[in-house]
């Protein structure tokens, strides 16, 4: 009865003292992340989303330089939910980590930076406890890019900026030959993209006959 009663401390003990989500992976699979349109709340499948490990390069300069130490990519479910092993559980050895995800149709997310920093901006509030991804429809996110763009090509080129985004959100290093993310962005954006500098050539050829 003693030794019942031990055994059912400790692991009492361990669920108190565990993060959330080292418990939770104790008793039940819990998501990465949860991939919800921003205007409906609707869950979103089939958004692919890329994990990233970071490490720096020592330098002489502070910080060191960053570099894609490891990287997994998965798809998310009909509940809009991606799994990710190791993403969450915490380690103080661990490197530093972030998440990018896209839909067709959807601006570009990462859990660190954006495509434009508004002014008095700060990191998204990401973590294991809060791990929903709202998913902006590109639209909605391109009228907010031509409000706060940092340049005239920004606000006229929210299809560009959208599209020269994804190599912020890529580390150096990274293999993206084993990855799939640049070629499902690259497929889906690039004719709005050709058509965007299409549009901007001509209006500059138009401005040069006047």
């Amino acid at each position: 009865m003693r030794r019942t009663q031990q055994i059912i401390l400790i692991v009492f003990m361990l669920v108190v003292l565990l993060p959330c989500n080292q418990a939770s992976a104790w008793f039940g699979k819990k998501a990465t992340a949860i991939i919800v349109d921003d205007e409906t709340g609707a869950p979103i499948e089939g958004a692919i989303a890329l994990a990233q490990w970071v490490k720096y390069k020592p330098t002489l300069f502070e910080g060191g330089i960053p570099y894609a130490a490891k990287a997994k990519e998965t798809v998310s479910d009909k509940e809009g939910k991606v799994y990710i092993k190791g993403y969450w559980p915490w380690n103080p050895f661990a490197c530093d980590r972030h998440l990018t995800v896209y839909k067709p149709g959807y601006a570009l997310w990462n859990s660190k930076n954006e495509a434009v920093y508004p002014l008095g901006y700060q990191p998204k509030d990401f973590s294991s406890e809060k791990n929903v991804v709202r998913l902006v429809p590109f639209e909605k996110a391109a009228e907010e890019w031509k409000k706060i763009g940092h340049s005239e090509y920004e606000k006229k080129n929210p299809r560009g900026l959208n599209y020269d985004f994804l190599g912020d959100c890529f580390e150096i290093g990274l293999d993206t030959n084993t990855i799939t993310m640049g070629q499902i962005v690259r497929q889906y954006e690039m004719p709005f993209v050709r058509e965007e500098k299409a549009q901007h050539r001509r209006a500059y050829e138009s401005s040069k006959n006047k």
